[in-house]
């Protein structure tokens, strides 16, 4: 429970941090009143934070080797103390000489870590990219909000970034919420975020 605590803490600071920065960035340069300049800042924000995970993707991909993509998962026999199956995770494994007949037999299953492959995105690689479209719109949306009123709207504003913040990085891949579903919904949710901000400063009907 401590650790669903500090996770959740960490993720709502994280949208707080942001908010906080883009109002002052919004009052510093004085670009409130400017719907073009808001809304590049919202794109630009989007377009650095894509880079920023693009190029942590292709760190990892080049630092790490074939083998390093590859974990053991040892599956134990139940105790009298627990029922079912226990995982253990085993060291990594360097050279593989037995083929898929002798590996089919072992207890032994090999399979890339699930950090690497959340990382990487090759588990979803269409969730990923909706993922970052509706990153994009929040982005600009919020820039929005918070360019039209300022501090009256930068509570709304870190509440509902960082309750995306708690979908994303907690429920969906903690708590094995639906990808596909979750995906559509926050989506959904951004598309509304993006239009109230066009809608604030009249650009839509």
């Amino acid at each position: 429970m401590d650790r669903v605590q500090c996770e959740w803490s960490t993720l709502l600071s994280a949208g707080a941090l942001e908010e906080v920065i883009r109002l002052g960035i919004i009052s510093v340069l004085g670009i409130g009143g400017d719907f073009g300049a808001v809304y590049w800042l919202g794109l630009g924000w989007a377009g650095v934070e894509t880079l920023c995970y693009i190029g942590q993707s292709l760190f990892y991909s080049l630092w790490l080797s074939e083998d390093d993509y590859r974990a053991v998962i040892t599956l134990s026999s139940s105790t009298p103390a627990t029922t079912g199956q226990t995982a253990n995770y085993g060291t990594v494994e360097n050279n593989t000489k037995d083929s898929e007949e002798d590996l089919s037999d072992m207890r032994d299953e090999v399979v890339p870590p699930r950090e690497v492959r959340h990382l990487l995105g090759i588990d979803r690689p269409w969730w990923s990219l909706m993922g970052r479209t509706s990153s994009m719109m929040v982005h600009i949306g919020l820039c929005c909000w918070l360019g039209y009123y300022g501090w009256k709207l930068l509570i709304p504003a870190i509440l509902t970034h960082g309750a995306l913040y708690i979908v994303w990085g907690a429920l969906m891949p903690e708590q094995h919420w639906s990808v596909p579903a979750t995906s559509y919904g926050t989506l959904i949710a951004a598309m509304g975020i993006f239009l109230i901000g066009l809608a604030l400063y009249g650009e839509i009907v």
